[in-house]
């Protein structure tokens, strides 16, 4: 193993991955699952549902790594934005179903996204912070 931080992700992980290496995917999921859970959590507010989440977006990380394109973005940042996607579509799943629809507008939560859409860069900072307090997972 080299001298980067265990946390770091290299797109040659992707690479070996599309190749059908477990090695390389065990690490990539120790280097990510927790930031990844983090987030699912946070989204969906359901432990249980989040960690079927994270396992629906490993089996697509370990079906579609080959997708992964370096020049659009970090590792991390591809992830993140792959386990927003599908927890965006369990939410308006959950919303078809009419689960978690609220009576008004005014009792529905608001983002604190300073006019825009948050990027993976603002929900890693965010999640980051929630570990720093204590709030990650466990």
């Amino acid at each position: 193993m080299n001298s980067r931080n265990s946390t770091s992700l290299d797109a040659d992980l992707f690479t070996l991955i599309a190749k059908g290496d477990r090695r390389a995917f065990g690490q990539l999921y120790d280097r990510s699952s927790a930031v990844l859970f983090t987030l699912s959590l946070k989204m969906l507010g359901d432990r249980e549902e989040a960690e079927d989440l994270l396992q629906e977006v490993y089996t697509e990380v370990w079906r579609k790594s080959v997708r992964y394109d370096e020049h659009r973005g970090s590792p991390m940042a591809w992830l993140i934005t792959l386990t927003r996607s599908r927890g965006i579509d369990r939410i308006r799943a959950r919303a078809s179903r009419g689960h978690g629809i609220t009576e008004s507008i005014e009792d529905a939560p608001i983002a604190d996204t300073q006019g825009h859409d948050p990027t993976p860069f603002d929900i890693l900072n965010g999640l980051r912070a929630g570990i720093a307090e204590g709030n990650g997972p466990l």
